[in-house]
């Protein structure tokens, strides 16, 4: 924390320790100490985000992403390394258009694209759980959201998917990748990312 109280960096857990973090102090979400089930939260009120740089590439392997967290509207995002375009090596977690929530996920391909849409998720306001998974094993993308389903697509196998895009948490990245779109209106309380195609 700032000596204003807000979130200078969140630094990863794993062995890996990576630093997201924010320089300008005015772009700097808040923490909430009593939010979802008593524990603490991330607040991000549409000007705040965080950038761990050229980081979580999916590559070649199965990753499953967990996301504790609510969102208050529509074009809002809660992780993306990406671009505001179509283009290849892109995913993230956001919502878009009217009640859909969206895994998006470019491969290294760009005619190829993986869009799993849950509609009808809402209302907004409310702490759900967001599962991710991009299994390479069955080649698949899957979408969960407080564990029931919201289908699957088939993705490439030739796929390795890495990009120089900012990884962002609360933003989604512009068409040049030197500013933010979508910005989250809402709190983040836990963010896990595993190298496995787990199941929720």
């Amino acid at each position: 924390l700032d000596a204003s109280n807000k979130v200078q960096s969140w630094i990863d857990q794993s062995p890996a320790g990576l630093l997201f973090d924010q320089p300008t102090s005015t772009k700097r979400p808040t923490v909430l100490a009593s939010s979802f089930g008593n524990m603490p939260s991330i607040s991000f009120t549409g000007g705040q985000w965080f950038s761990g740089g050229d980081v979580l590439d999916l590559g070649n392997t199965s990753r499953s992403m967990f996301i504790v967290g609510r969102v208050n509207g529509n074009n809002q995002t809660f992780f993306s390394k990406s671009v505001l375009a179509s283009a290849p090596n892109l995913y993230g977690l956001l919502t878009y258009f009217t009640n859909q929530v969206w895994f998006l996920n470019f491969d290294s391909f760009s005619a190829d694209k993986s869009v799993l849409s849950a509609n009808n998720t809402a209302p907004y306001g409310l702490f759900k759980l967001y599962n991710l998974i991009h299994d390479r094993v069955n080649l698949q993308n899957k979408l969960f959201i407080n564990s029931l389903s919201f289908g699957l697509n088939t993705i490439n196998s030739s796929s390795n998917s890495n990009s120089t895009h900012r990884f962002l948490i609360g933003a989604y990245n512009n068409a040049t990748d030197n500013g933010e779109n979508y910005l989250l209106n809402g709190q983040i309380s836990e963010m896990i990312f595993s190298d496995s195609q787990n199941s929720v």
